[in-house]
This record gives C-alpha cells, structure tokens and sequence, in this order.
C-alpha cells in the first residue's frame, strides 16, 4: 500500500470524524447523536491506524533489529490479553510485561538512531505515553477516557508528518527518504583552495557580522543578511519585513576532499522566534482549551468532540505559518546555494 492511499484513507477518516463531531454537537435526536458517535469513533481509529502504519512504513524502525524484537513482544501483549479474556492466571504481568517490553525497545532503537529530528521524539514520546495509558487503563487504575491523550499526539504526529513530507517533496516519491542535510559539491578554484573559496562566498554575502545569541535575534531590526563565519563553518540569516521574527538560521560546515569543499547545509528557525512561536500558541490554545472545559465540564465525551475541532482549526494557521516560512526557506537556501557554486567576480 503507497503512500497516496495510506494518506487518502487518513484524509477521510478526519472528514469523517469531524462530520460525526458536527453532528454531535448540533443534533438533538437521539439517532443522529448516535450516527455522530459512531462517525466520531470509526474515523478517529481507523485514521490512526491509517497514520500508525504510514509512520511505521516511511520510518527507519522497521529497518532494525528492534523492529523484529518488537514484533515477538507485541505477540507476547496478545498473548497476556487472551489470558485475560479467558480469566486466567498471570494475564495481568504477561500485558503489562509486553508493553513495557515494547516501549524499552523502541526507546534503545531511538537512542541509537545518530542523527535524531523533531519527528523521532514526537514518536517516542507517543510510545511512552500510549503505553503508560494502557498499562494504566488495563489495570483501572485510570479511564478509558484517558487513552485520547495518546490518540491526540498521535494524529498530531501524522499530520506533522504528512506536512512535512509534501513539503520536502518525499511524501508521494517512490522512495521516502529525508535527508538530514543537503550536500552541495563547489568546485575547486585556481586562485584559493576550495574551502577558502566557500567562506570567501558567505563572507560576501554577509552585510554585518552577528553571533548566533538570542540577544542579537532578539535585539535586531533592521533587514539585511548577518552571520559569522569560522574557517570550516558558517552561520548566516536573511531578515526582512516579510519573515519579521520568524526566520531561519542557516548552519554550514565545509570539508574537502578529492578537489572539492563538501558543505553540509542544516536549518532552524532563531531562538528567539522559536520561543515566540511557543508563547503565541501555547497562550492560544491554554485560553481556547480552558474555555472549553469550563463550558463543557459536565459533559467528558462532548468535551473532546470540541478539543478535537479547535485543535483542527488551530492547526490550520499552524500549517499555513509552516508552508510559508518553509518556502521562505529554500528561497534563502536557493539563494545561497547559488552564491556558492557562482564563479568570484
């Protein structure tokens, strides 16, 4: 199954979902709550289910030997739930040994993955979670209710990745790889060796000289291109009026060899935008979700219905900030780019 179904079953379950929360919470007929429920219900699961496998199938776990150890606990966890369907002894430690066992595992593949990005501790960070809930709820210490922690940061997980592999052009490609950097090869100059060649570009493009501190991002106002350079590395940033405080830094190390500098382009938004982004939505969205609970506090289920929506509709200025700022990106990257592998005038 590619990528293009596994995404189009995930799109409409969400649709469906929302329709069934739509339904829920205009309806007042009984059958119609109902029908709501149950939209709600089957949408959620099986788009999870949908993401759970475009994750799994797009991600390197599966590549492992731990993917193999998981798949032997896993059938140790349905082993323990037989037990406890049957009434037997033991099912209680055979469940809650395998999902620990499951959790252990993924943690140790993610402590040895050598280059970790923002989607790695989402991940695990959701196994953790997911499997404490259900250990949790398997020995009713907590109820079911619970569990749509782990459901929220999940589909918070897929639509992350999904947004940002079609932003990456690797969602719909025959092979889904992200790269962790992108390498371009400079040419060797006559005049200068190739690593000189490569900071002699950036230091033309660089207006004033800044470090990288949050004091600086946070002091700057005026439009230009700053950074600093070392003799193997740079870092360099563009501000205008379009990005304001919300621009990306560009870190590149240079290395040489057969003739050629090699440089290693990463890239992350300032700190101090960073921070200003986790103040704007997080104030958003504690107001948003504290109004909610205190009007829908008597009611659990109809509660996450609306959670559910608001996180929809907060997500989509979210995604919005995400795409333009990414094409901002590879413009300074383009540009950049270009000024390295130009010939000195």
């Amino acid at each position: 199954m590619n990528n293009l179904v596994l995404v189009l079953i995930i799109g409409g379950s969400l649709l469906c979902a929302l329709v069934g929360g739509a339904l829920i919470d205009a309806a007042s007929a009984p059958e119609t709550i109902n029908l709501g429920w149950d939209l709600f219900d089957y949408g959620l699961r099986i788009g999870g289910l949908a993401g759970l496998f475009l994750l799994v199938k797009n991600g390197t776990f599966q590549k492992t030997k731990y993917f193999k150890i998981a798949q032997v606990i896993s059938a140790v966890v349905i082993i323990g739930a037989l037990f406890k369907i049957q009434h037997w002894p033991f099912a209680n430690g055979i469940v809650i040994i395998g999902l620990t066992g499951i959790a252990i595992t993924y943690f140790v593949s993610f402590l040895k993955k050598p280059v970790k990005q923002r989607l790695d501790y989402l991940k695990i960070t959701w196994v953790i979670l997911n499997n404490a809930l259900a250990v949790l709820t398997f020995l009713h210490l907590i109820k079911d209710d619970y569990a749509v922690m782990g459901n929220a940061l999940l589909w918070g997980i897929i639509i992350d990745f999904v947004f940002t592999s079609w932003r990456n052009g690797t969602l719909f490609a025959k092979k889904a790889a992200v790269e962790a950097y992108d390498q371009y090869d400079i040419a060797k100059q006559s005049q200068m060796s190739p690593t000189e060649k490569v900071m002699d570009s950036v230091n033309r493009m660089i207006d004033k000289e800044k470090k990288n501190t949050f004091i600086n991002h946070l002091l700057s106002f005026n439009s230009g291109t700053y950074g600093e350079t070392t003799p193997t590395s740079f870092t360099i940033w563009e501000m205008n009026r379009w990005t304001g405080s919300f621009y990306y830094v560009i870190y590149g190390t240079v290395t040489e060899g057969e003739g050629k500098a090699k440089v290693m382009l990463k890239t992350k938004l300032n700190p101090f935008g960073r921070l200003l982004a986790w103040v704007i939505w997080g104030t958003t969205a504690y107001f948003v979700i504290t109004g909610i609970v205190n009007h829908y506090h008597h009611s659990m289920k109809f509660l996450w219905v609306q959670i559910l929506i608001i996180s929809v509709l907060l997500s989509t200025p979210v995604l919005l900030f995400r795409y333009v700022y990414g094409f901002e990106k590879r413009e300074q990257l383009k540009k950049l780019t270009a000024a390295l592998t130009s010939e000195p005038s």
